[in-house]
């Protein structure tokens, strides 16, 4: 695969699983042995279904959740993406968040093999 297409990979899944348009439409980008690696979890995130439920657990705190990426680079099988979520808290409701973040991932035969998340937990919810 190219570069470009590495980057389009990644863009689509953040369009499908991070910004909720098609969630279950996400897993034919990943591989079956998916592993998500959040420094903010002391466990890795085993497989598609783990990262879904994580997922939706967010959407049901933040039901307006979006992710923008702010800048991708790719070199060989990695790409890396600086990201921005923004999203209104459901309860107490107007808690407003803003995280911002990279997401590191290894690509493997059209599909993302491995993410790596970095973003800061103590990021400050403002309303809250």
């Amino acid at each position: 695969m190219s570069l470009s297409d590495n980057k389009a990979v990644v863009q689509k899944y953040f369009e499908l699983l991070d910004d909720h348009a098609d969630p279950e439409g996400a897993r034919h980008l990943v591989t079956s042995h998916f592993a998500k690696h959040l420094n903010s979890l002391t466990e890795t995130l085993q497989g598609f279904e783990a990262v879904r439920a994580a997922e939706a657990e967010a959407l049901g705190e933040y039901p307006d959740k979006r992710v923008r990426i702010e800048m991708m680079l790719a070199e060989g099988d990695v790409v890396c993406a600086l990201w921005t979520t923004t999203g209104t808290k459901a309860s107490p409701p107007g808690a407003e968040l803003k995280i911002h973040g990279t997401g590191i991932f290894r690509i493997e035969g059209n599909r993302i093999a491995e993410e790596w998340e970095f973003w800061d937990p103590t990021s400050p919810i403002k309303g809250h």
